[in-house]
């Protein structure tokens, strides 16, 4: 009769049916959580290494200043009334001066100041910058100034410089992605924007012929709403035209203000302006979306796989502390660890934190030792522990592997003691064989008269005749 199994072996049995997935699941968050904090962490650890300049904190103050700077510009606009306001000036100036020094800092905070004016970024702060200097300090004064600060404007910009600093900090995971699946998109856009141009094009030298150069047909009294439509301010020349068409590509008035005109005077350019319409509006315009989302698809994908081979690589670095960790429990120094000495290290507070961090409960650990554990001594190699740790905390895909390999190496274990216990019941039946054999010869022989095996033989001949002769009857 076989034992009964306890609650924690079906715990066990269907841990192992549904892999560790289900646990996983149940986890989902809080694994997701501690690997951004873990993720972050390495991320601010590496931060370290960098440059001043180079730095999150620095940028940030950087695109602070720069945005600030703009605000100005932009209020001064509005508030300035002309009459030469001194805090305005002072305001530059001290923008200047802080643009000036940042310059210096970048400059002076590289190892290699060579590779200074090989940064397209840093040529083109060194220019603004020095316009907005010569417009605050000579222009400014000589009363001709105001007019090239704006182009400081321009620095705004270096905010997709920063966002490439930023992208692997989960707080700001969606401005990546949105930067990222545009500047990804920028070649398939400008293949599609040249498609617009070439087709714009082409339709424009047609409505110009059709339409603006038709004096015939739109210079003979008013339109359909009782008004002389100014046809040729629309199609007069190719260029117009253009631009015609690109306004009922935005559907921006193209029906009242344009469409309704022609249509009016020639019913037939109905159906080229809606071929149009289907062709840009609705086709062209939505390849481009599609290309977008595409492309921020497929950068939050990089994204997630970057992000999970940094957690891999943490969970890897952690198996091997917990196994230097255990190593240090074998005091024979034998290379096997036994289930003992397993929950001896686990009651070391460091040992359950590298578990936990690893994302295994230490029932699941036990469960994993008693599966290593193929021929019931109580004890396994420690390096195949650390194997099977790192190949279940390596991802879905391997953590099935590594289940179905665990799997299959208990299953092959029963299968070579089925196998073993077969041989030994046909050895038995052989011994058998040869004692029934010894018994009929040395017994049954003396006793009868008569040779059994002799005999056997003959019935056994009857009995295939018999066969032989009911077949043929």
């Amino acid at each position: 009769m076989p034992p009964k199994k306890d609650a924690n072996s079906a715990k066990h049995e269907r841990v192992l049916k549904g892999g560790y997935r289900s646990e996983e699941d149940q986890n989902a968050t809080q694994k997701a959580k501690a690997a951004d904090s873990q993720e972050e962490q390495a991320n601010k650890d590496s931060e370290l290494d960098l440059n001043l300049t180079d730095k999150l904190p620095f940028n940030l103050f950087v695109l602070v200043t720069t945005f600030l700077n703009i605000l100005i510009i932009g209020l001064e606009q509005d508030l300035d009334d002309g009459s030469g306001n001194v805090m305005w000036f002072f305001m530059e100036v001290l923008f200047c001066i802080l643009f000036i020094i940042e310059l210096l800092l970048r400059y002076w905070t590289l190892q290699r100041r060579e590779t200074f004016w090989q940064d397209g970024w840093n040529i083109c702060d060194v220019i603004l910058v020095t316009a907005s200097c010569l417009d605050a300090f000579v222009l400014n004064p000589a009363g001709v100034g105001g007019q090239i600060r704006f182009f400081t404007t321009i620095r705004a910009l270096r905010v997709i410089r920063l966002v490439r600093l930023v992208r692997m900090f989960s707080a700001f995971r969606e401005l990546w992605l949105l930067v990222g699946g545009l500047i990804n998109s920028v070649k398939a856009l400008s293949w599609v924007g040249l498609i617009v141009i070439m087709l714009i094009y082409v339709c424009a030298i047609i409505c110009t012929a059709e339409i603006g150069q038709n004096a015939e047909t739109y210079s003979v009294g008013p339109s359909y709403d009782g008004e002389v439509w100014p046809y040729e301010a629309y199609f007069g020349t190719v260029f117009r035209s253009m631009f015609t068409l690109f306004q009922i590509l935005t559907l921006d008035g193209w029906c009242d203000d344009i469409v309704r005109h022609v249509v009016y005077r020639q019913p037939v350019m109905g159906v080229f302006f809606i071929g149009f319409i289907l062709l840009t509006s609705f086709g062209l315009m939505n390849v481009v979306v599609g290309i977008i989302v595409e492309n921020t698809l497929a950068a939050a994908q990089v994204v997630d796989r970057r992000k999970e081979e940094k957690a891999a690589a943490f969970r890897k670095t952690t198996v091997e502390q917990l196994t230097s960790i255990l190593e240090r429990s074998d005091a024979r120094h034998s290379g096997l660890i036994s289930l003992e000495e397993l929950r001896a290290a686990n009651q070391s507070v460091i040992v359950q934190n590298k578990f936990e961090a690893i994302g295994l409960k230490f029932e699941e650990v036990e469960h994993i030792f008693t599966l290593l554990d193929v021929d019931r001594s109580g004890k396994i190699e420690l390096v195949r522990f650390e194997n099977a740790c790192r190949e279940l905390v390596g991802g879905g895909k391997r953590r099935d592997i590594a289940q179905v390999e665990v799997n299959m190496g208990t299953l092959a274990n029963r299968l070579d003691k089925l196998d073993a216990k077969f041989n030994s019941i046909e050895k038995e039946v052989l011994t058998i064989t040869e004692m029934t054999e010894n018994f009929m010869q040395n017994t049954v022989w003396p006793l009868t008269g008569h040779d059994p095996m002799l005999m056997y033989n003959q019935l056994g001949d009857q009995e295939g005749q018999g066969g032989q002769s009911s077949a043929l009857a």
